[in-house]
């Protein structure tokens, strides 16, 4: 099976898989066991801006959901 079958790189060559080469322990903890993407090419998953918040107790969650109460 050809792991890099409909993956080019922009200059129309094959991509390279992690498997392909030997990389150091920062490059492992980033990219290890991601494979480029088909279609885009993309080596790893987005990172997203995202925040999370504490609630008090189940009912403190809901009034900010249906916005009875002011707040994130």
């Amino acid at each position: 099976m050809n792991r890099d079958a409909g993956f080019r790189r922009q200059d129309g060559m094959p991509g390279k898989t992690m498997a392909d080469k030997e990389f150091g322990i920062e490059t492992l903890c980033l990219h290890a066991g991601q494979i480029p993407d088909a279609v885009t090419g993309s080596r790893a998953v987005p990172i997203y801006q995202t925040a999370s918040y504490v609630f008090d107790d189940p009912a403190h969650a809901a009034s900010l959901f249906d916005l009875q109460t002011f707040g994130n």
